[in-house]
């Protein structure tokens, strides 16, 4: 079986890009094209709030740490692929949910655990200033 396209679950972690790296080993070895997807969901609000004020401030700040993480996902699968051919995509959805939609276009699927020294989904710097 030929392999045309590997799919890449990329993180914006230092102890994620081994499993990148193999990607665009495997890849290269390959001859195909790498395709890196990062998917990040905002963990849902589990605070009430009578004014409403809480929850937009939360939704403000929480959009702006999946930006600067799908950012960070994207320096990295770029730093690290190189001139490899492919193509980046970071998306707003659930990383399982998001990795099987696009994994039924690909021939090849890269996955792993998130690291074990990520932080939490909500950083506890971003607790304290409420």
């Amino acid at each position: 079986m030929t392999y045309k396209s590997v799919l890449v679950h990329v993180q914006a972690h230092v102890d994620a890009a081994p499993r990148l790296e193999t990607a665009a080993a495997l890849a290269r070895d390959l001859g195909a094209s790498l395709f890196g997807l990062s998917a990040e969901a905002p963990p849902a609000l589990g605070v009430t709030d009578p004014y409403g004020m809480l929850q937009a401030e939360w939704m403000t700040v929480m959009q702006q740490e999946l930006d600067r993480r799908t950012a960070a996902a994207e320096a990295l699968f770029r730093k690290i692929v190189g001139d490899l051919a492919g193509d980046w995509r970071g998306v707003l959805d659930l990383p399982t949910r998001a990795m099987a939609g696009a994994a039924r276009g690909c021939d090849l699927i890269v996955a792993g655990a998130r690291p074990s020294t990520m932080s939490m989904s909500i950083p506890p710097s971003m607790w304290a200033s409420w």
